[in-house]
């Protein structure tokens, strides 16, 4: 109870070692409580500091990762094993609506298998706000027997140019091969869980594989 958010910012000079906190004010300014202490009247005061964080003012929101979840479980999004940010003020909205606090939060499962939830974090840092989304899909229990098609979306198809690649997973490569096998279009060392690849009008078969160890090929056409 009775606990009350401090923050402020500081430019550093690059060359500091230790933030010292306390309170500096003189002893007119600070809130005391008087109370009679074996029959002599006393002020005194007690404070007590509790969930230090310091980070970069401008730290970018992170909802994590795009993830799965199993029907009937939970799954945790957000700064998942980043415990130097606990004391971030971030809020969590599902739908237009609240739905929870912190810089990590455990998610339900959808009552549909195979629907995709999208959860959006708002982070202020000193008045400053940033947001990031992270979508969850819910998968049958049992995922590495479900069919990978589910966890990676090859489309469209036929295509008019652009093929478009997503994973519930990080991806880690994307190529195209011809239907004799050259390699036409490769993207290595990719980041993120999404990606595009341009291709001349033709057949060809996308492989593309996840950080996971996951791999999807599948005959696309492009026109």
């Amino acid at each position: 109870m009775n606990w009350t958010k401090i923050e402020g910012t500081f430019t550093a000079n690059g060359d500091e070692l230790f933030i010292t906190l306390g309170n500096f004010s003189k002893n007119s300014d600070v809130t005391t409580i008087v109370t009679d202490y074996y029959h002599l009247s006393s002020q005194y005061s007690y404070y007590l500091f509790d969930d230090v964080s310091v980070v970069e003012s401008d730290l970018a929101a992170v909802a994590g990762p795009d993830t799965w979840v199993e029907t009937g479980k939970t799954v945790q999004v957000g700064r998942v094993g980043d415990t130097t940010a606990e004391a971030l003020d971030c809020k969590w909205y599902h739908r237009g609506s609240l739905i929870d606090s912190g810089a990590i939060i455990s998610v339900p499962a959808n009552a549909t298998v195979g629907a995709t939830d999208t959860y959006i974090v708002v982070q202020t840092v000193c008045g400053l706000a940033k947001n990031d989304t992270v979508l969850v899909r819910t998968v049958p229990l049992g995922i590495q027997e479900w069919d990978m098609k589910h966890a990676i979306t090859i489309f469209p198809n036929p295509a008019h140019g652009s093929i478009h690649i997503q994973s519930i997973s990080y991806l880690q490569s994307a190529r195209a091969f011809d239907l004799s096998g050259r390699v036409v279009v490769q993207q290595p060392a990719l980041k993120g869980n999404s990606t595009s690849l341009d291709l001349p009008p033709g057949v060809y078969i996308v492989e593309v594989q996840t950080t996971d160890g996951a791999t999807e090929r599948q005959r696309v056409m492009v026109e």
